[in-house]
């Protein structure tokens, strides 16, 4: 077919055209972003003690029946969280769908497990085969982590230091690894990895306890979190198998920082620097360091709504291009999803 020089000249020009990323506020009033899809295009959270569902192109809409949402699969099904049982206690449970027709998956309590007040457990994240981990509480009402699967239901995840709390955070995509923290003797939370189901304590250079580690990428390789203390203060932290647990710094003078998300590579690391809502979001790369969410967007050429302060990015999509979290607009507590891939239209005929 032949083609005029018109017509060459109009696909060149259309196949250039490059837009920046974009901005998705969520809107739910006092909503709070936990986690992410694999794309970037789902995302979940929670509104007091309720949860809810977002996905690109369309508004956010309640989870029925979810008392708490934490982590997602990375095709965002299913979700996981907290649900009441016909008892009227809170337990682990995970959501296929935002409609009462289908209702939650109820995970239950550990065997004898005595609840504190009305909440046996909660699951925080979810695997794509469908184990789940989280807190739940034992026969003294202690919290201690667990794994729960469909064959083998739920149980407490074997720790060092079994007289003492702990919980399970997250577990890698694949399911080989399960993160979390289990406390030492004087109270300070220290950081698991659990392999296989053995635990492995995070340390840091002088052999230490790390803190809480609060986030895994998919195969396991990378694991981030929270607490590394230096001279500085209390630095988030990024570990490898090879490299161990090593700090990756924190904005402003509090000198406290969270990693609360990592991307597939584990190059892209999101959390938040400071105390409360006296904090910002923050991002960390190895050519950037760690720089506040603001900064990096003004990079990236994002335009922001007014009014806008950015006080966690608490997840981050498999590519480290999608980032969400949540922070103050002009309103109140919002919660935001932003894109930073180039909406690039394809060339056609």
């Amino acid at each position: 077919m032949r083609t005029s020089s018109i017509a060459v000249i109009g696909l060149s020009l259309l196949g250039g055209i490059a837009h920046a990323g974009t901005f998705h506020e969520v809107n739910v009033p006092s909503g709070q972003l936990t986690s992410l899809s694999d794309n970037g295009r789902v995302a979940a959270g929670i509104a007091g003690a309720s949860g809810w569902r977002w996905a690109k192109d369309r508004s956010a809409t309640p989870i029925d029946g979810a008392l708490a949402v934490s982590g997602m699969s990375r095709w965002a099904q299913p979700i996981a969280g907290s649900a009441m049982d016909d008892k009227g206690n809170e337990v682990a449970a995970l959501f296929h769908s935002n409609s009462n027709l289908v209702g939650p998956q109820l995970l239950g309590a550990l065997p004898d497990g005595i609840g504190l007040d009305t909440m046996l457990s909660s699951a925080y994240d979810v695997s794509d085969s469908g184990v789940a981990v989280g807190l739940a509480y034992d026969a003294s009402s202690n919290a201690v982590a667990f794994r729960w699967s469909e064959s083998e239901g739920i149980t407490a995840l074997t720790v060092n230091r079994p007289a003492n709390y702990s919980r399970a955070n997250a577990i890698s995509a694949d399911g080989s690894t399960i993160i979390g923290w289990n406390d030492q003797d004087n109270g300070g939370r220290s950081g698991v990895i659990w392999r296989d189901g053995v635990p492995l304590d995070v340390v840091d250079a002088n052999g230490e306890p790390v803190g809480e580690a609060l986030a895994v990428n998919h195969d396991g390789s990378v694991v981030v979190g929270t607490n590394y203390f230096t001279k500085l203060g209390s630095e988030a932290w990024r570990w490898t198998a090879e490299t161990g647990a090593q700090p990756i710094g924190f904005i402003g003078s509090l000198g406290s920082a969270y990693a609360f998300g990592v991307s597939a590579d584990g190059n892209v690391i999101v959390g938040a620097s400071g105390f409360g809502f006296n904090r910002d979001a923050v991002v960390w790369t190895p050519d950037t360091g760690m720089v506040t969410l603001a900064a990096y967007l003004e990079t990236q050429d994002v335009v922001v709504p007014a009014g806008w302060d950015f006080i966690t990015a608490s997840a981050v999509s498999a590519d480290g291009k999608v980032i969400g979290g949540w922070g103050l607009d002009a309103v109140g507590m919002n919660s935001f999803v932003i894109d930073l891939h180039d909406e690039t239209p394809t060339e056609a005929t």
